[in-house]
Parts: structure tokens; sequence; C-alpha cells
């Protein structure tokens, strides 16, 4: 319980969506013309850069509107400048 002086940080959830696809806000980066575009991993594990288009949902979450389907594979961290088919290896 809290009590006088204390402090909580609160979430109060006011709609709820079923079968959306949620990113990190990490993944996503900016091209120079202002597109939203991830970097995904393909089976061969190269980088597909991939544009898409999203939606906050949180301080640090995207709703994923289009350009990406389930279990996709997208580089959330150590994405420095990563080219279109370059090899990486996904830990």
């Amino acid at each position: 319980k809290i009590k006088a002086g204390m402090m909580a940080d609160v979430e109060i959830i006011i709609n709820q969506e079923d079968g959306v696809l949620v990113i990190p806000k990490s993944a996503v980066f900016e091209d120079d013309d202002g597109l939203e575009k991830v970097y995904l991993i393909d089976d061969d594990s190269r980088i597909k850069i991939t544009p898409v288009k999203t939606e906050a949902v949180g301080k640090d979450k995207l709703k994923v509107i289009e350009g990406l389907v389930e279990g996709g594979e997208v580089v959330v961290e150590g994405d420095y400048e990563l080219e279109d088919g370059e090899v990486v290896e996904v830990e």
C-alpha cells in the first residue's frame, strides 16, 4: 500500500489490442529522407534494410503498422550503420 509521502510509477492501460507486432524503439532508425527503417536479419544472417511504418505505444516501444511479419528478427542494439547484405552474428 502507498502511504503519505511515498511515490510510485503507474501505468494505466486504456486500450488493448491483440495480434499486434511491437518492437523496441531502438530497432528503428530514419534514413536521410526521414523514412523509418529497420535492419531485418534474413535466413542467411544477412542484413536487409526494410522500411516500416510504426506508431508509439509506450515510452520505449513501437507498434508495427506495416513492413514486418511475426517471427522476423530485427537488430535492436549494435546497429552501427550496417549495410544491406552485410553478414551479422546473432547472439
